[in-house]
């Protein structure tokens, strides 16, 4: 893990359990859906635009293009989030 992490970052963290949300090994970097140069400025929606991703599914997605992935990292988090119930 890279860092220091703000309190948001942490609860992303543990949301998702410490795990890549694309092949659910452990994760190494958060990655923001829609880049933060794309806009999305409220705090809400930047919580919901960071994913956590391990090295290299992070530089798999930043290689063949952040936006040809964009919906499939949209579903894959919808997705996980109901595999990785909110923790007690």
């Amino acid at each position: 893990m890279e860092g220091e992490w703000n309190d948001s970052e942490a609860a992303i963290i543990r949301r998702f359990r410490g795990r890549c949300i694309i092949c659910l090994k452990r994760f190494a970097t958060l990655h923001h859906i829609v880049p933060r140069s794309a806009g999305r400025k409220s705090k809400e929606a930047g919580i919901n635009n960071l994913i956590p991703l391990c090295a290299r599914c992070h530089d798999q997605v930043h290689r063949t293009g952040t936006y040809k992935w964009r919906k499939r990292l949209e579903a894959l988090r919808e997705r996980r989030l109901k595999e990785f119930p909110p923790l007690k």
